[in-house]
């Protein structure tokens, strides 16, 4: 009698399979988990420099605007230059006046009525605003330094602006 001796090959993974898989998994993984942070990253500092940008364009270009068309600008107590926090108060060819200052890292506009508005937005503080006054025999110039700083990550990223308006009622 003869035995047959057959043996049964079990199906599955050997364990140097299964280790081979378990490390491209991981190595997948991985990669694929390190792209979500970069991704992330980049998306935030988008995000920051959006709110950046918005609200000095909006400062800047609503300050520029209202300056431009201005008469001349108050003295006194009423406008503050040189220093931070300046305190800029200008009159209108109507006589109307508003008020451009710094109020808890926030540029704030308050018209003749005592409306008052920020200018800036709530994910930006404001950290500095000087006003100069330009004066010649020709007109009347102000100068506006502003340095503004995302409130929304850390560490927060800066950007400083200048720039100079030329009063055209002032000529």
């Amino acid at each position: 009698m003869k035995h047959n001796c057959v043996q049964k090959k079990e199906s599955g993974f050997t364990l140097v399979e299964a280790i081979i898989y378990v490390a491209l998994f991981v190595l997948l993984s991985s990669l694929l988990v390190d792209s979500i942070v970069v991704l992330s990253k980049g998306y935030n500092d988008v995000r920051v420099n959006r709110d950046l940008l918005d609200s000095e364009s909006v400062a800047v270009e609503r300050m520029t605007r209202d300056i431009r068309g201005a008469s001349s600008w108050v003295s006194g107590s009423a406008s503050v230059f040189g220093t931070s926090p300046g305190k800029l108060t200008i009159k209108n060819p109507d006589s109307t006046t508003e008020v451009f200052q710094l109020v808890s890292g926030a540029v704030q506009l308050t018209d003749s009525t005592g409306y008052v508005s920020n200018l800036t937005g709530s994910q930006v503080s404001v950290n500095s605003l000087t006003f100069a006054n330009i004066s010649t025999t020709n007109g009347s110039a102000i100068k506006i330094d502003m340095s503004i700083s995302s409130l929304r990550y850390s560490p927060s990223k800066t950007i400083t602006i200048s720039d100079t308006v030329v009063l055209r009622g002032s000529y």
